[in-house]
């Protein structure tokens, strides 16, 4: 699931904007930085929307616009302020709370992630990542109990291993596949004949280019359940890009 699918349309961004009063250059630049931001340049689309908010500093949308630059190029510490500013002006828009409370999440500060994820989740399209990573918030706080009622109403499972494998399997659904792959090395240590944590966790590899080490984790998994086809299959990728 791409990340880019929670964030409002810098292009559908631009659209409303041209239709207010700006002027052609001013137009003209937003042009540019939203092309930039869709191209990956997230520097080049930063510099451009720093520049266009110091002529406009009160406009929100052009705050909304850096603070998403700012976020997809991993830096989250500048992209909090304008985003929380954003959502002061625009308290109603889900996408950019959801948004907001990745940054938070990525920041450690779980518990206000939490609180923004519980109101994203509002949106039916934004549920299911919503869920997933207030699963991630509560196991992040050391609340197992939690995370495994977020994430399957498993409220009476007492087996940490299971709910580290139901987090790895969310972290795989919203492509945060660094933090599989460091929640299935705990399930793994407590419960090594788990082929699922195997498979996850080479599935976690395998979309980190991390080829042999998912070759490897396939095999284990083969040789715990011959019966998993899906570790066939990966492992033939795996083989593809070795």
């Amino acid at each position: 699931m791409n990340r880019q699918f929670y964030i409002s349309s810098g292009r559908a961004m631009l659209i409303f904007l041209l239709s207010t009063s700006i002027s052609t250059l001013f137009a003209s630049s937003l042009e540019d930085g939203v092309s930039l931001f869709e191209d990956g340049d997230f520097e080049g689309s930063i510099e451009i929307f720093q520049d266009l908010l110091r002529e406009d500093p009160s406009n929100d949308l052009l705050r909304y616009n850096l603070a998403i630059s700012w976020f997809s190029n991993g830096n989250y510490q500048d992209a909090l302020p304008e985003m929380e500013a954003f959502i002061e002006a625009y308290p109603d828009d889900l996408y950019a709370r959801f948004t907001y409370a990745v940054m938070l999440f990525r920041q450690a500060d779980y518990q206000n992630a939490g609180k923004n994820f519980d109101l994203a989740s509002a949106d039916s399209l934004l549920q299911e990542a919503s869920i997933c990573y207030l699963g991630l918030c509560a196991y992040s706080e050391s609340d197992y109990k939690l995370a495994g009622q977020t994430l399957s109403n498993c409220a009476n499972d007492s087996n940490q291993a299971a709910v580290v494998n139901l987090i790895a399997a969310s972290c795989l659904m919203i492509e945060e596949y660094d933090l599989a792959v460091a929640y299935l090395e705990k399930a793994i240590k407590e419960e090594p004949s788990n082929s699922h944590s195997y498979l996850n966790r080479g599935i976690a590899y395998y979309h980190l280019n991390e080829f042999e080490r998912a070759y490897g984790d396939f095999s284990v998994c083969i040789e715990l359940n011959p019966e998993l086809k899906k570790a066939y299959t990966y492992r033939g990728l795996c083989e593809k890009e070795m």
